[in-house]
């Protein structure tokens, strides 16, 4: 008689069930919810069911396009992209090249770059494993859109907020490698100066 892995730790987990989830188990079993409470922006109860599971939330979070935007997007505001957006439209016309002048001119908003740097911003760009690829298809909407701009009058607002979010997404990212916080609210916290 063949047993297959899942009724295997079924099995394990009938007989030493200490009311957790099996490793791997958990992030199946409740991924749904967690996606669904986050988007919803109730990122509070996920964090507060993923601790009572055990489950670590942020690679749920990090893999769903959707839940990254429910996280990020609410620390920028439109009336700030477009006071960035302005200030590159003019630093870029006559000065340096859009793009250039789109990462230079963002350490003046630090409300949309959680107070980072250019060379801090720079470095984590850089530096960017590309296990989530947000960065670099957000970077690769800025160009596609860019061009469409110009010959089809198209705005920019909303590729450079994705693109903002995945910058956001790298800061949080290298917060959560460094184990020094304890929960996604808490990066965001320090992410937007509270």
């Amino acid at each position: 008689m063949k047993i297959t892995k899942r009724q295997l730790r079924k099995l394990i987990k009938e007989s030493v069930d200490d009311g957790r989830p099996i490793e791997g188990e958990g992030d199946d079993m409740y991924r749904e919810k967690f996606i669904s409470l986050i988007t919803a922006g109730d990122l509070a109860s996920a964090e507060m069911l993923a601790e009572s599971l055990g489950i670590d939330l942020f690679p749920m979070v990090a893999y769903n396009v959707n839940t990254v935007k429910a996280v990020l997007a609410p620390l920028l505001g439109d009336r700030k992209i477009e006071d960035y957006l302005y200030a590159v439209a003019d630093g870029s016309f006559y000065e340096a090249a859009f793009f250039p002048t789109l990462l230079q001119s963002l350490q003046s908003f630090p409300s949309l770059c959680a107070g980072m740097k250019y060379d801090e911003t720079i470095r984590l760009i850089n530096g960017d494993p590309e296990n989530y690829q947000y960065y670099a298809d957000a970077e690769m909407g800025i160009g596609m859109t860019y061009q469409s701009s110009i010959t089809d009058g198209r705005t920019m607002k909303h590729v450079v907020k994705d693109w903002l979010i995945a910058i956001l997404f790298l800061k949080l990212e290298s917060m959560h490698k460094s184990g020094r916080y304890s929960s996604i609210s808490e990066m965001l916290s320090m992410m937007s100066g509270k």
